[in-house]
Parts: structure tokens; C-alpha cells; sequence
């Protein structure tokens, strides 16, 4: 009969070999693997991802990254942006050094980082290093649409940024966005036509107007809820052609472009009506000038539109020739105590 070691040096020793046989064993397979590698000639997942990395473009925001209150720094990083997206070029955002950012301009880069991915291409990035910033990025929504980790604290959030790319407007989409608003606002739940009809149109512009094919049709909307001032902004952009080229194609264009001597004063009549009511201009009668109206009957607060090389700022009578053009079109507006109720 075998006699059987059951001393406690010899149960260690035991453990000990068992170890070192399992580690010996990880180790010839991980020689195994780096070895078949070598044949094939397959890199490393780490170096292949760094490589990848380095091809990439680092492109740096300003560190106030917002369209309200830095729109020309803000528009000359997004006009580099789609450049390299032309190009076919892929980017890495770097965000470290931003202190300030806001959801317009995260509306905006996530437009463009649409336009990547439809010609499959990589844009990679980093989060603000600066904490106020980076919360406002994790509860913004940006991150339904793009990988990344959110902090457990930032991920209760009522704010949402919306997209869509369809031939058609379904007006039922627009519904908890807007009950959302008045809730946020008034504390209750509820309809709201004007601001219902707004986001519709807007919709209807992108789909009808902004691009060449309705295959392009893409827009963003951001939502952002301040419910310490009972306050909601909206941010809304599309990358399409912008409402100034759009029109300048039509032929009725032609008759009355001696009007104007510049292009503030072209985008002013179109919201005003001027040029709906003395040229007939099919889907410009009416449009515009409704949304300019929401903001001068007050349904709607601080009303700021970006489309080719012009800003305006209704609110505050600011109007602008912009150093950056941007082909596309943005609008900012806000819902608050001051807004009348629509009932």
C-alpha cells in the first residue's frame, strides 16, 4: 500500500508545481501565439490600434467651445474638420485643453463625425480634462451616438440630442421632445403648437432643401435641460447646402440679386418675408418668416441663425460676415418663464 503525503510542507510543495505548470503553460502559449503571428505576419491588436492612432490627425477645438459665444474660432475648427473628412483623412478630437463647451457646439461635431462614418471613416478623441466641461459632454447625449464611458453620476440625464436621415418628417417624433420642454419650463407636461410647428419645419427644410439627394438627408437636434432656471435650449444643424447657396440656384434669384449688397441683408429678407411676398418664391414664401415670427411673438427666446458666411443673432441685433463659412445651417433658440405659453 502506497503511503500518502499529507504533511503540510509536502500540500505546499504540491501547490507550488501546480503553479509553476500553469504559468509554464500560459507562457508556451503566449509563445505559441506571438510565434504563429510572426508567420503570418498579423501585427499586435495594441500596435496595430497605435499605428491606426498615428495615422490619424490630431485636431484640436477651441478651448471655448461653444457657437454662441466663440462662433468664428468654433466654425474655423469645424471647416478643418469636414476638410479632412473630404479628403478622406481620419482625425483624432482631442479635447483636453477645452474649459468651456456647450450643446450647440457638440450638435455640430456630432454632424460632422456623421459625415465620417457615412465614408467609413475612423475619428477617434479624449474628453476635456477640465470637470465642469466634461460633464456637460457626458450628459449632453453625445455618447448614445459615439463609444465612451460615462461616470455613473452623469448618466442620469433628461438632456438628448436627437438625428434623423429619412425622405420624410413624422410630426409624432417631435411630441416628447416638446411635452419634455414644458414640463422642464412650466412643470407640467403639455402640448405646444408653436414650438412643435418650429421643429417641424426645420425638419421639412433639411428633407426638402439642404442637400442635393434625399439619400444625404441628415439633421441634428439637441436638447438641454436646465431645470434650476426652468430653462430648455434647442440646438439644431444640418450639413447641407445652407439656406444662402439653396436660393442663390434659383433662377428668380437672378432678377433680384441687384436688392442686395451683401448676403446679411439677403438672409434678413428671407426671414422677414420680404423676398417670399414680392417674388413668389416656391417653399421660401412661408417657411423662414414662421420661424422668425415664434421668435418675435415671444413663443421663443434668443433666436441665433449660422448658415454659409452669415450670423445673425435676432435677440440682440448682432449680424455678421463670418471668417469661416459654414456650408450647412444652424439655429440656437431657447424655452423659458419669459416665453409666452402657448395654449
Amino acid at each position: 500500500m502506497k503511503k500518502k503525503f499529507t504533511s503540510p510542507t509536502f500540500k505546499k510543495h504540491v501547490e507550488r508545481r501546480q503553479k509553476s505548470s500553469l504559468k509554464e503553460g500560459r507562457i508556451h502559449k503566449a509563445w505559441l501565439t506571438e510565434k504563429r503571428r510572426k508567420e503570418q505576419g498579423t501585427p499586435k491588436p495594441k500596435l496595430q490600434w497605435e499605428r491606426q492612432t498615428k495615422k490619424r490627425k490630431t485636431v484640436f477645438p477651441p478651448t471655448i467651445f461653444s457657437l454662441v459665444k466663440n462662433p468664428n474660432e468654433v466654425l474655423s475648427f469645424i471647416t478643418s474638420l469636414k476638410n479632412y473628412c473630404h479628403k478622406g483623412k481620419e482625425v483624432h478630437v482631442s479635447l483636453e485643453k477645452v474649459t468651456t463647451i456647450s450643446h450647440d457646439a457638440i450638435a455640430m461635431i456630432l454632424s460632422v463625425i456623421g459625415e465620417f462614418n457615412d465614408k467609413n471613416l475612423i475619428v477617434s478623441g479624449n474628453k476635456p480634462t477640465d470637470p465642469v466641461a466634461r460633464r456637460v459632454l457626458e450628459r449632453s447625449g453625445f455618447f448614445n451616438h459615439v463609444r465612451g464611458f460615462i461616470e455613473n453620476d452623469n448618466r442620469d440625464t433628461i438632456n438628448s440630442i436627437l438625428t434623423r436621415g429619412k425622405k420624410v418628417v413624422k410630426s409624432d417624433e417631435t411630441a416628447p421632445v416638446v411635452l419634455g420642454a414644458m414640463n422642464t419650463v412650466w412643470g407640467r407636461e403639455s402640448r405646444n403648437q408653436k414650438l412643435q410647428g418650429m421643429l417641424i419645419e426645420l425638419m421639412a427644410n433639411s428633407v426638402n432643401h439642404a442637400y442635393p439627394t434625399k439619400s444625404e438627408v441628415r439633421w441634428w437636434l439637441s436638447v438641454n435641460h436646465n431645470e434650476k432656471n426652468n430653462e430648455v435650449s434647442f440646438s439644431f444643424v444640418d450639413n447641407g447646402i445652407g439656406i444662402l447657396k439653396k436660393i442663390k440656384t434659383k433662377n428668380i434669384f437672378q432678377k433680384i440679386s441687384h436688392i442686395f449688397t451683401n448676403n446679411i441683408e439677403l438672409l434678413e429678407d428671407l426671414f422677414s418675408g420680404e423676398i417670399g411676398s414680392s417674388t413668389k418664391l416656391v417653399n421660401r414664401g412661408r417657411g423662414l418668416p414662421s420661424i422668425y415670427e415664434r421668435f418675435s411673438d415671444s413663443y421663443i427666446r434668443n433666436l441665433l441663425v449660422i448658415t454659409n458666411d452669415v450670423l445673425i443673432d435676432f435677440s440682440n441685433g448682432k449680424k455678421e460676415l463670418l471668417n469661416s463659412p459654414f456650408d450647412g445651417t444652424f439655429y440656437y433658440w431657447e424655452l423659458n418663464k419669459e416665453s409666452i405659453k402657448w395654449k
